[in-house]
């Protein structure tokens, strides 16, 4: 049974009374009956102030009609409701008599005891925090980044490495090692993994891998997992800086590479000074500039890479470009370029519109923009046009929208208050939620196991494993029964089928 809110009981009372504030002013004649409205602030009809909220101690709230008021109490020593009590699973309290009750989580029947369950899987390390988590879809191996010493011989910690391990036996091998077995000699991370777990898409500063030109500017490479050869993505001996930054993504069939960089050798005629982004195909070596209008002319501002589908055919990205269609106003533009077509396809124009995502097969986009009330989010279906909102339009920011492959879901971070009604949420924090775009119910996935919201935020939520979890990585320390460290966990969400 799911306990939706309500509004608490307020209890109007005006009375008088001499009472030393925490600044040491006496007020008197507060008026109390607005405490709930305007954060427990009342007001002085005789000197015609506000007066400061009252001393409202735990121990003196009587919560046993919390189950008919949304937890909310009464104070008899202050005549007003008073807040709820952090959620903690409790006994079970039946204030009406009807044989159900509330334990301060959830309904529970007379009797009966909290139950608490993880529903999340850690995914715990003790040394130090895993990266970029990815998993195959038969959970036969996992993918990381990882910045420790203690996963392989030869290792200072120095820089990050990459590892796969087999999850059945265990076995941890390190995928970004320099030649002759030394260890890398600059940072590698780890950019995305082929569905069937042969191929890894990672990007490195290292100079020493085997068969490779390098000089400390970020590239991107391929690694074969069966054999353990290298292939580099782009041969860029010259960047812009030692400190470019190249976004990559692999398509889920391991035959095509997305990425972004400004670098300005990658093909020729680039001569705009900005971000492009470019498909590289694997199979015939061959790196194609998507940024460019139909007369071939470049894009005229920078564009930013997010997503690619499944088979490699479709590019999802943000330009601020206004050349790439004949008519384009705006600041900001959302794109899909279609392989197979060769066509760059205007999905949305909207200002301050940042980060968007893509279905397996291209035909889900959900997306994040500004609107007066703080970040939001909506999605469109490129086949049907329909539109729909994902989160409410109270106040607050939503962000990082992530869509399941199957477009089923959207998973995306929200300091809302008011996106699910079993769990009392602070807008504290950046919380991580799931929305079923086709019922709009929608699930807190960063919860304890007993009820209560991530006691920290979350970030780098992303689906894996086919779509099987919701990987996402926090520093909250009530998620997990077994997390006992302060490390950025990984945590593991079962997407429920």
């Amino acid at each position: 049974m799911t306990l939706f809110k309500k509004s608490p009981l307020i209890k109007s009372v005006v009375f008088a009374l001499t009472a030393i504030t925490p600044t040491g002013l006496v007020f008197a004649a507060c008026e109390y009956a607005d405490a709930n409205l305007y954060n427990d602030w009342g007001w002085n009809p005789v000197d015609m102030v506000s007066c400061p909220p009252l001393p409202d101690p735990n121990d003196s709230c009587d919560y046993s009609d919390a189950d008919s008021y949304g937890g909310w109490g009464w104070n008899a020593t202050t005549q007003m409701s008073c807040r709820p009590l952090a959620p903690v699973a409790s006994e079970c309290i039946d204030s009406d008599g009807d044989g159900w009750g509330w334990n301060g989580i959830a309904s529970c029947l007379i009797g009966e005891e909290p139950t608490l369950n993880d529903h999340l899987i850690l995914i715990d390390n003790p040394g130090a925090t895993l990266y970029s988590y990815q998993r195959t879809p038969d959970d036969a191996a996992s993918y990381f980044q990882y910045w420790g010493a203690d996963l392989h011989s030869g290792d200072s910690g120095r820089y990050s490495d990459v590892f796969m391990r087999d999850n059945n036996t265990g076995a941890i091998n390190v995928l970004s090692v320099g030649e002759n077995n030394f260890e890398a000699n600059n940072d590698s991370y780890l950019s995305g993994i082929s569905e069937d777990g042969n191929t890894v898409l990672l990007a490195s500063r290292a100079t020493n891998f085997t068969g490779t030109i390098a000089n400390g500017v970020e590239q991107l490479y391929l690694l074969d997992i069966p054999t353990g050869s290298f292939t580099q993505v782009v041969n860029t001996v010259r960047g812009t800086s030692p400190w470019s930054y190249v976004r990559g993504l692999l398509s889920k069939d391991g035959n095509y590479v997305a990425f972004s960089t400004e670098a300005a050798n990658i093909v020729d005629g680039d001569n705009n000074s900005t971000s492009d982004i470019f498909i590289f195909d694997i199979a015939n070596s061959l790196t194609t500039r998507i940024t460019a209008n139909p007369y071939g002319e470049e894009a005229n501002d920078t564009s930013y890479l997010r997503d690619i589908s499944a088979d490699g055919r479709y590019v999802l990205f943000v330009s601020r470009a206004d050349n790439l269609l004949s008519t384009a106003e705006f600041s900001s533009g959302l794109y899909v370029y279609d392989r197979l077509n060769q066509t760059n396809t205007l999905v949305r124009q909207i200002d301050d519109l940042n980060q968007a995502t893509l279905s397996d097969d291209g035909s889900i986009v959900a997306f994040e923009y500004r609107r007066s009330t703080g970040m939001t989010l909506a999605w469109i279906n490129l086949l049907t046009g329909e539109v729909g909102s994902i989160d409410t339009a109270s106040e607050g920011y939503s962000s990082s929208p992530e869509v399941s492959p199957d477009g089923r879901f959207v998973a995306y971070s929200s300091t809302k208050t008011d996106l699910v009604n079993d769990v009392i949420v602070s807008g504290d924090q950046s919380l991580l939620y799931l929305t079923e775009l086709a019922t709009g119910n929608t699930t807190l996935v960063s919860q304890s196991p007993d009820g209560r919201e991530a006691n920290n935020g979350v970030y780098s939520a992303e689906f894996i494993a086919g779509g099987k979890y919701l990987r996402f990585n926090s520093s909250a320390s009530n998620l997990h029964s077994e997390d006992n460290n302060t490390n950025y966990d990984t945590f593991l969400y079962e997407i429920p089928q």
